[in-house]
Parts: C-alpha cells; sequence; structure tokens
C-alpha cells in the first residue's frame, strides 16, 4: 500500500433565494502529518489528487499510526486522517499488513449501563475500548449494530479492529435459528423473508458500506447472522465484495453455511472448541456457555 488516493471535492456554496451557485476553487494546499511532522505537502488545481510516499508506518493494534490530513482553498479548511492498513488471506490464513495475525476479540453488542443502547458520554466509548485491550483482546465484532463514527473513530486512535456486522431483517426464531443449531439440529433457511425485506437489506447493507469506508479499523464485514433474516448469500456475498473488495467478508455467521465465504465461520456454545481442518481461515465468529466451578461459589 504504497499510494493513497485522495479524492476532493472542494467547492463554496452561495445561497441567493432557491438557487444554489457552486464556484469551485482552483489551488489547493495538501498537508500530511505524521506524529506531528509534515512528511508530504502538494498544491495542486487538480480536483482528483494522488498521493505517493516512499516510506508507510502501517497502522495495526499495537501501533495505531494515523497520518493527520490537512486541506486549506482560500478561507476554507478541512481536517481529517487516515492510515495505511492491509487485510488479505493467503494459504489459509488471515494476514494483517502481510503478516500472519491472530484475531482475538469479543462480541460487542453495544449497550451501555448508563445510556442502553449510547453511553451517556464519549467516555462510555473510550473506556470499553481501552479496556478490552488492556484485557489483551485486538478485536471487537459490532453485532448488529452500527454505532456513530465517533464510536470508530476511538477504535481508530487506540487501536481496535472490528468486524462490522450488517443488520437483520425478517423474523428471528429462538427455536429455529439459536437452540436446534446449537444443538447439530441444523436445516435450509431462507424462507419467510419477502422481497420488500430482501430489497431493504440490500439497500441498507450498501449505504452501512458507503458510511463505514474509509474507517481504518474495519477489517471485515458480517452478512448475516445464525440465519436471522438470511436470503441468498452467495448473491450477497458478491454485492458486497463489488462495494468493498479491501476486507474479508463473513457471509454466514453461525449455522447455515452457502457457497462462498471468505471465512469457515463457526459458533460453538457448551462444547470443547473442535473443528475440521479447512482451506479458509476458521472465524469462531462465537462461543460461550462455559464455566469454572470454584469449591465454596458455587450454587
Amino acid at each position: 500500500m504504497c499510494g493513497w488516493r485522495l479524492y476532493t471535492l472542494l467547492k463554496r456554496k452561495i445561497r441567493r433565494k432557491n438557487i444554489v451557485f457552486a464556484i469551485w476553487y482552483k489551488e489547493k494546499n495538501i498537508k500530511v502529518y505524521f506524529k506531528g511532522e509534515l512528511v508530504k505537502e502538494v498544491t495542486t488545481n487538480d480536483d482528483e489528487v494522488e498521493l505517493l510516499f516512499d516510506e508507510v508506518h502501517p497502522w495495526s493494534p499495537e501501533e495505531p499510526n494515523l497520518y493527520d490530513l490537512v486541506i486549506e482553498a482560500k478561507e476554507d479548511k478541512i481536517e481529517s486522517y487516515f492510515a495505511f492498513r492491509k487485510i488479505h488471506i493467503q494459504d489459509g490464513k488471515l494476514y494483517l499488513n502481510n503478516k500472519p495475525y491472530f484475531f482475538n476479540g469479543l462480541l460487542d453488542q453495544g449497550y451501555y449501563p448508563d445510556g442502553i443502547f449510547l453511553p451517556a458520554t464519549k467516555e462510555g466509548f473510550i473506556n470499553d475500548i481501552k479496556k478490552m485491550k488492556e484485557l489483551g483482546f485486538n478485536t471487537l465484532r459490532k453485532h448488529i449494530k452500527i454505532e456513530s463514527k465517533m464510536f470508530y473513530y476511538y477504535c481508530d486512535f487506540y487501536g481496535m479492529l472490528v468486524f462490522q456486522d450488517m443488520v437483520n431483517v425478517g423474523e428471528y426464531n429462538f427455536i429455529k435459528h439459536t437452540f436446534l443449531p446449537t444443538f447439530g439440529v441444523k436445516r435450509v433457511i431462507g424462507k419467510g423473508v419477502n422481497q420488500t425485506q430482501k430489497d431493504n437489506f440490500i439497500k441498507y447493507t450498501k449505504e452501512t458500506i458507503k458510511y463505514l469506508y474509509n474507517v481504518p479499523s474495519i477489517v471485515g464485514y458480517t452478512i448475516f447472522n445464525e440465519g436471522w433474516g438470511q436470503f441468498d448469500s452467495d448473491k450477497l456475498y458478491d454485492i458486497v465484495k463489488q462495494c468493498d473488495y479491501t476486507r474479508v467478508i463473513d457471509s454466514t455467521s453461525g449455522w447455515f453455511r452457502g457457497l462462498v465465504s471468505d471465512v469457515e465461520s463457526l459458533h460453538i456454545y457448551f462444547r470443547k472448541i473442535r473443528f475440521r481442518k479447512s482451506n479458509k481461515p476458521i472465524f469462531v465468529s462465537e462461543f460461550g456457555g462455559y464455566s469454572y466451578k470454584v469449591k465454596g461459589h458455587n450454587f
């Protein structure tokens, strides 16, 4: 990842009654900083700019290297950031920045004691992410929820990998979708999802990817979870891959496999974690139901 393509759309809008005039600035000054030091500066009249770097500092949970970006055009100023990060699959393993990497994470459902679906303050996001890092985890699977951009910024800033779920649609049945499959009773699903639900799922999946596309910490997407609203998973894999080919796709997390997925995704509850060898990376995307019996502390 030696090059970074920056698309600029810099214009100033002047409103007069109901008419909007767009005045395109010709000259733009672009500066890139790394840890406060200016590493690249370009002045250009072009609306599409490619910045090339002789040396890059990749982003990872161990070294969450972020570059600061400043674009100025006359009195207008835009500040942002970006990172260099690569994930790919090779020889049945997941690689981060061209090295095999073990993703050790938690299922993050995004509930907060002081706000339920959102923390009362930004410290709720920060404390969660930092505490998980202190406990030795490097990954969060954001489960069937899309957070505000603030959450993803702090994952970028503090160094926490994210596997992002799409939001499910369709009926959820605990017996059919969770209880029976946990104990090995699995059958083909997909009925009961009407065309409106399918269209909405495809629409909002595309919008989710567009919304989160530039987040460095997001390295993968989960399309369907445990059959909830699942339909045409192979078709959805192709749709997601067309929207974003740079990330890993878990097409069917849990029980009901399709033919196409970047990973072998397993949910293992109440049993020892065992699995067959696979030519794909094995992603234990959920597990639990275990306990440690401590004498004098059990009932």
